[in-house]
């Protein structure tokens, strides 16, 4: 019994402050390497900060014992916009222009029709969050089948889509089957599922990290 509450308070530690916290060790390498200078990387800066925004803003609507899960439908139109604007440098002459703007319109309004007429607003989206991954998974392999080799050079945008393909790959089976996991699973499987997400997440802000240390500081 008391390894199972240990476990358990060491899972609540990791999940709900270790692994949000690390977020802001891609954001000082990047910060140091001013990648926010940079319109290619700016969106995964921006996108690092709107995600330890978002936490902290949960934790706090948490403590307040108020449904976060609204935060969550907002945060997925603008993860993926952010993401979407990354794809739009990083593809820049290999993707059509006006299939980065088909994508940038139509997400936001299905993600918004999902909680109008399916998923309310204060259940997980698990339906916006699963197409996100799956737009995002198509997009950074795109990146891989058609990314320019250059030996010897550094290549931030290649440790990049690693982190964005290694969550997103990873954590698409999650968000489509959430609420399913959430309804049918004990609360120990629940922990362990967040522990696995989380791990996934801590991996991305690794390899995140690890493509804006490559990248060249401007000025």
């Amino acid at each position: 019994m008391n390894v199972k509450i240990d476990f358990i308070r060491v899972s609540y530690f990791y999940v709900g402050v270790l692994v949000p916290v690390s977020v802001l060790i891609p954001l000082l390498i990047g910060a140091l390497r001013r990648v926010y200078e940079q319109p290619g990387l700016r969106p995964i800066f921006v996108y690092l900060i709107v995600s330890g925004v978002t936490n902290m803003l949960a934790k706090l609507l948490g403590a307040a014992h108020l449904n976060n899960l609204p935060l969550l439908h907002i945060y997925t139109i603008v993860e993926f916009l952010l993401l979407l604007a990354y794809y739009r440098h990083s593809l820049a002459g290999k993707l059509p222009v006006g299939l980065v703007w088909g994508l940038g319109l139509a997400f936001p309004v299905v993600a918004v029709l999902n909680f109008l007429l399916l998923q309310s607003i204060f259940a997980f989206n698990s339906y916006p969050r699963a197409l996100a991954s799956v737009l995002i998974i198509l997009l950074s392999s795109y990146y891989f089948l058609t990314e320019d080799s250059r030996n010897g050079q550094p290549q931030p945008d290649r440790w990049i889509n690693f982190g964005l393909l290694q969550y997103f790959g990873s954590a698409t089976a999650i968000f489509a089957f959430y609420n399913l996991i959430i309804k049918y699973s004990s609360f120990q499987g629940q922990v362990v599922i967040g522990v696995l997400h989380a791990t996934l997440v801590l991996i991305m802000y690794a390899l995140l990290s690890v493509g804006f240390r490559q990248t060249r500081r401007s000025g």
